[in-house]
This record gives C-alpha cells, structure tokens and sequence, in this order.
C-alpha cells in the first residue's frame, strides 16, 4: 500500500464540487463508489506505463453483475489489483478479477 500512497500523492480528486481530497482521503470515506472510471483512469496515469485499467463484471451474490473499473499494476514482479472504490489490494492469481 505504500507504494500507491506514495506514487498517488499527488493525486487530488474532485466529486461534483462538494469533496475535494486525496484519493486515499476520499477512499477511507467510502465516498468513491460509483466514481470506479473516473479514480481509475485518473490514477493510473501516476504509475507505470506497463500498468492498465480492467472494465469488466464483477459477480454480486448468486446473479447480480456489477459493471466496474479497477487498476492492474506490477510490483516486485507479482502483479496485483488495486480497487479504490471498493478499497481492495490483492495480488491478482487469476486471469479474471
């Protein structure tokens, strides 16, 4: 995690005028959910060019999908998933978040 704090700092995000902060900041208040294309195009510019952006499903409960972002990016050479608007770090050990 401290290497996304630190590569991030420098991030600041804006939520329709009313918030205003860090990502981190704005993570711990859970006040990222439904900005997941927004945080995550805005803070992969901050890391490696290797690093990426998946779209896709995620699977809630036994049917519903949740159509979402996260950000992919390798780190001592394990790759992991970084989900800020969920607040999820973990190594990725499959193809399909």
């Amino acid at each position: 995690m401290q290497y996304l704090k630190t590569r991030l700092k420098p991030l600041s995000i804006e939520i329709k005028a009313d918030y205003a902060r860090s990502l981190f900041e704005l993570m711990q208040e859970g006040l990222l959910e439904g900005y997941c294309w927004q945080t995550t195009e805005s803070a992969i510019v901050f890391l490696e060019e290797e690093d990426w952006v998946e779209r896709g499903n995620l699977k809630i409960g036994s049917c519903q999908k949740y159509w979402h972002a996260w950000i992919c990016f390798k780190f001592q050479n394990k790759i992991f998933v970084f989900d800020p608007c969920l607040q999820i770090l973990v190594e990725k050990k499959i193809q399909d978040f």
